[in-house]
């Protein structure tokens, strides 16, 4: 597991916390007030990637890219001692999988790197459903690409309509069909997909029109 870190207490909490749990951790260190360099710094290989956020998030932001650049199947935990929304949706559009506070981490990290590892998403439901709520309100979504495989002309209509955050009464009204027909649609789409909500969906059609489209979650 990677960690790069900028305060002096993260490394020595978490090294503690990470090798309690089986894991060994690969540890690089950040200027705090620097945007990194990464052709001078080597990214651990490492499925999971811990990144303490700057104070600055542009800086934030250069890790994730710069983590993605050379390891695009990684996935990236970002630890805050808080988040607010423009800092954590911004992360999150680069495909981050999961949003920690330092408090957060020291309780349940273990469960959110097994969670990241499997293709979940670790995020406050609050949290997520802003995101949602105001990505939708900016980002025509459509059927993105990968989502059509191997649905029927049916399913795909429910997707859409999913998309667009309508509600199961809401689906059957618009495609004449009964609450019950579209609630089993929409089941066999998050079954399809992978996914286990309907926030879990919009979020990955979200994901995918953003810079690195990536693919799998969970909400937390």
């Amino acid at each position: 597991m990677g960690l790069f870190w900028c305060h002096p207490l993260v490394l020595p909490q978490f090294e503690q916390l990470i090798s309690d749990n089986g894991y060994r951790l690969l540890a690089r260190r950040l200027e705090a007030n620097r945007i990194p360099n990464f052709e001078n710094l080597p990214v651990p290989r490492a499925a999971v990637q811990i990144v303490e956020a700057h104070q600055h998030l542009a800086a934030t932001e250069s890790v994730v890219t710069g983590i993605h650049a050379r390891q695009p199947s990684a996935r990236i935990i970002v630890l805050a001692e808080r988040f607010n929304d423009p800092m954590a949706f911004a992360v999150l559009r680069l495909g981050v999988k999961g949003l920690l506070t330092y408090s957060e981490a020291l309780r349940a990290l273990p469960q959110a790197v097994e969670t990241v590892i499997t293709g979940g998403l670790w995020v406050g439901r609050s949290l997520l459903s802003r995101f949602v709520d105001a990505a939708l309100c900016t980002v025509p979504l459509k059927v993105y690409a990968t989502g059509l495989e191997g649905l029927t002309r049916r399913e795909r209509q429910v997707l859409e309509a999913v998309l667009e955050n309508l509600s199961n009464k809401e689906i059957a009204r618009r495609l004449q069909m009964s609450v019950r027909t579209a609630k089993f649609h929409v089941s066999n789409l998050l079954v399809k997909h992978g996914v286990r909500r309907r926030a879990d969906l919009l979020f990955r059609a979200l994901q995918s029109t953003g810079p690195h489209g990536t693919h799998g979650v969970s909400a937390a």
